[in-house]
């Protein structure tokens, strides 16, 4: 995927958003590993700003498969998978506000 990443780049929109566009991606990247909620919710911020520095009709599909990633897992640890539970079900009414707003 570094090939595809090489790709986005040269698809940036200034020259100078080049070097924004490739720290945002690596900043990102590097939360998502820690899997922790404040960490994945920044990823997400940054992910999406990578996404408005690429111009819409030469979007990197790596870039938006990063992003929609990035956005599944907030929504998955917010709700805990909304999976159902032998003890109760977790498809709360808090539960699909969050899967509404982000999915």
């Amino acid at each position: 995927w570094i090939s595809a990443w090489s790709s986005a780049l040269t698809r940036a929109k200034p020259q100078r958003q080049l070097g924004e566009l490739t720290t945002l991606r690596s900043r990102a990247s590097a939360l998502m590993r820690r899997r922790k909620e404040p960490d994945v919710e920044q990823a997400v911020r940054l992910l999406q700003r990578a996404c408005e520095l690429v111009d819409d009709e030469k979007k990197e599909p790596t870039l938006c498969l990063e992003a929609a990633i990035s956005l599944n897992t907030l929504m998955r640890i917010r709700t805990n998978s909304n999976t159902l539970h032998i003890t109760r079900m977790l498809d709360t009414p808090e539960h699909k506000k969050v899967w509404r707003e982000y999915g």
